[in-house]
């Protein structure tokens, strides 16, 4: 799964991998595929998919780093937002959550000490952790609030 940005930005054969450039001059994004279509003769142009920049940060730093991108670490729990905040739906078996007590039913309320409302929140956190490290999360049990120290590891395709 990837979070990419569309685009109706002319995107032409040799130009993905460039950036995506907001009217502001910001690059928001590097260009990374385009939809085509010949369907019925008619022909689909303009759709493009670019790589959000805020992805692109810890790629660009894990290769000036360590000249090579770092696995992404796993949580181990599958979440939805719903209008009480980040609930846990699934604690996945064998994972840095079931080995903290997180449990089916927690509402995720803060992740480092940083607020969580939803799913951006949650990954915008995780986006700046790597393997090996721990991420406190701050979670509402019922009428409790608790905290589970989570010890990351590989995410597993």
């Amino acid at each position: 799964t990837m979070t990419l940005l569309q685009t109706n930005a002319a995107l032409n054969s040799g130009n993905s991998g460039g950036p995506l450039i907001s009217d502001r001059g910001q690059v928001v994004g590097i260009n990374v595929a385009k939809y085509m279509s010949d369907w019925n003769r008619d022909s689909v142009e303009g759709l493009g998919f670019a790589i959000p920049s805020a992805q692109l940060e810890r790629i660009v730093n894990d290769l000036l780093k360590w000249g090579e991108v770092q696995p992404e670490p796993r949580l181990g729990v599958q979440v939805v937002t719903d209008a009480q905040g980040l609930l846990v739906k699934i604690v996945d078996p064998d994972t840095a959550a079931q080995r903290a007590g997180v449990r089916e039913g927690d509402y995720i309320i803060a992740a480092q000490g940083q607020p969580i409302e939803n799913t951006q929140d949650l990954f915008r956190v995780r986006r700046t952790l790597y393997v090996g490290d721990t991420l406190t999360l701050t979670l509402r049990r019922g009428e409790e609030t608790v905290e589970a120290a989570l010890e990351l590891d590989e995410a597993v395709e």
